[in-house]
């Protein structure tokens, strides 16, 4: 497992995707809440979390995803989603 992670966002036709690759860990885990909540209050649209490549998460990671779901997951159409 790799100690090196990186964080890629992208524009989409219906929002935003943000592909966490190597460890999901507390030192992505305020930058992804504070992208994805700015994102999330002030434009339409949807955000994608994709963790496809993401060896590990730790426990302030899971607990940013959990509450960006909890804020956005259950509007519909769902404007947050994960991608595993």
């Amino acid at each position: 497992m790799s100690d090196l992670s990186t964080t890629k966002v992208a524009r989409t036709r219906s929002g935003y995707r943000i592909r966490i690759e190597g460890r999901g860990s507390m030192r992505e885990s305020p930058t992804v809440h504070a992208f994805a909540s700015h994102v999330l209050d002030s434009e339409p649209g949807a955000m994608l979390i994709d963790l496809s490549a993401c060896e590990n998460l730790d426990s302030t990671f899971l607990g940013c995803l959990i509450d960006l779901h909890r804020r956005y997951g259950s509007q519909i159409p769902p404007r947050f989603q994960l991608a595993a």
